[in-house]
């Protein structure tokens, strides 16, 4: 059969209609999969918030989360005694390490897959409790607080005491000792209070704050040490590369600056990323040290942390 011109061109027509209705729907068909299977997702989403999932977790009958959801395991740390953590005071510092003061203080490095300590102190002949520690933003040294009068400084790496200070400016917190330990302070005064003093330390150089029972708040640094004005290791517009300054840890300290600034004790405090903006809180209110430049030298109730950038005691 010979098909003349013009049922020739009717099927190519055809044929061609045919070929973009069924490409058409060929593309279709993923579209329409995705929105049915988008929907099925919405779908169930609101199913499961309107009828949360049972527990996936074991928990007892008696305890204060019964819809706990989340299992939660804890990674033992090699080398760690964990005998007294739940009194213990943990702080996070550069390169992964993490200090734990729980009657001795504990280096440890937290990066690894299974974190380990790296060095404890003091030892064991020396039977001050340690309360709270502080490893500094550049990683080379540890504060501490304990028990008596003093604060000592520490090699971050080693564990090795670099000096340790007298506090000039003990709290009523700190009471005559009575106990029968052998070790006692010059001043027979004792700590009994874990939080009596609050430590922390800034995110770089060699800056450390104390916070008393009284109100005081104290900055204690190493001697003849430039301030830090930016955290060690970050790397912004505003803080270009700066590569850490080799070398051993400062071995003198001293403390650079005191004021009272609260009624209550102070119960947290925290440095900005900058080192150069302090705050503190209390028990009865909160007040903000500040960044401000004073042209005419540096006002009453300030703490200056830079000569050119004090920090200020603003309340609000």
């Amino acid at each position: 059969m010979t098909l003349n011109s013009t049922d020739r061109f009717r099927l190519i027509v055809k044929l061609w209609l045919f070929a973009s209705i069924a490409g058409v729907i060929w593309n279709l068909v993923p579209v329409f999969a995705t929105s049915r299977a988008d929907q099925q997702t919405l779908a169930e989403l609101e199913e499961q918030r309107r009828h949360p999932p049972m527990a996936t977790v074991d928990v007892a009958e008696d305890s204060p989360w019964p819809d706990s959801t989340i299992l939660m395991k804890g990674q033992p740390v090699a080398g760690l005694d964990d005998a007294n953590l739940p009194s213990a005071h943990i702080q996070y510092g550069r390169l992964g390490r993490m200090v734990v003061a729980h009657r001795s203080v504990s280096v440890i490095n937290a990066s690894m897959k299974l974190p380990e300590v790296i060095c404890s102190f003091p030892d064991r002949s020396d039977t001050e409790t340690l309360f709270a520690a502080a490893i500094s933003g550049d990683g080379k040294v540890i504060a501490a607080v304990g028990e008596f009068t003093q604060v000592s400084f520490w090699n971050a790496a080693t564990g090795q005491l670099l000096q340790t200070v007298e506090d000039d400016f003990p709290t009523a917190a700190a009471e005559p000792d009575k106990s029968t330990r052998g070790h006692k302070h010059a001043n027979s005064l004792r700590y009994s209070n874990t939080g009596a003093r609050q430590l922390v330390a800034a995110p770089g150089g060699c800056l450390f704050a104390i916070g008393k029972v009284d109100g005081t708040v104290e900055l204690w640094t190493a001697e003849g040490q430039a301030l830090p004005d930016r955290p060690n290791g970050l790397v912004t517009p505003e803080w270009p590369y700066r590569p850490d300054v080799p070398g051993a840890p400062p071995k003198r300290f001293q403390r650079l600056r005191r004021m009272h600034l609260h009624e209550g004790e102070v119960r947290q405090l925290e440095f900005s990323l900058d080192c150069q903006s302090l705050v503190s809180t209390s028990g009865r209110r909160f007040q903000e040290m500040q960044e401000k430049h004073i042209a005419e030298g540096i006002p009453p109730h300030s703490i200056p942390v830079h000569d050119k950038h004090p920090l200020t005691n603003n309340r609000t």
